[in-house]
């Protein structure tokens, strides 16, 4: 009977609950920041008010759901493309540009191309982030290229090769 009143088993499913809210709605970082921060003065607010009583309240139980569904809302929107403005997704593709960037994991072969994952850096002359799904031709190279090299490639990137 002590599991069933354990606080883990209250709060994993309302941090669930944020998570999936997370990936529904977009929300700007500075709003989101906004957001967060007032939802945790109000939860020291209210554990302290709560910890003069002797009495738990509902508030406080509501806030504390509250919190830890904002806390799941807001791990989200900190880790999605459409927050981070140094992402490459942002920049204009259509032109041809230099890509820099490293290559950061080897992936399964076909029977046609070598495919890496090629972290970038740079994108033009701007600064970068983000992850490329770089494929080479079998026939191109003779030796596959080694983890952690740097690149600089002049292509057109195309967006089905963009991960």
């Amino acid at each position: 009977m002590k599991l069933i009143n354990h606080p883990i088993l209250f709060i994993t499913p309302l941090l669930i609950l944020g998570i999936i809210l997370g990936f529904q709605f977009l929300i700007p970082l500075k709003l989101t920041m906004v957001g967060l921060c007032s939802i945790l003065m109000l939860f020291c607010g209210s554990y302290f008010y709560n910890k003069s009583h002797l009495f738990p309240t509902l508030f406080h139980t509501l806030i504390t759901g509250f919190s830890f569904i904002s806390l799941g809302f807001g791990i989200v929107q900190f880790q999605r493309v459409e927050n981070q403005p140094q992402h490459y997704s942002h920049f204009d593709l259509a032109e041809e540009v230099l890509v820099t960037g490293t290559i950061s994991e080897k992936l399964k072969t076909t029977s046609y191309y070598t495919n890496y994952i090629l972290k970038t850096e740079t994108l033009g002359k701007r600064e970068t982030h983000g992850e490329v799904l770089f494929s080479v031709k079998k026939d191109s190279i003779k030796k596959f290229l080694k983890l952690e090299i740097k690149l600089q490639l002049k292509k057109d990137l195309q967006m089905s090769m963009l991960l």
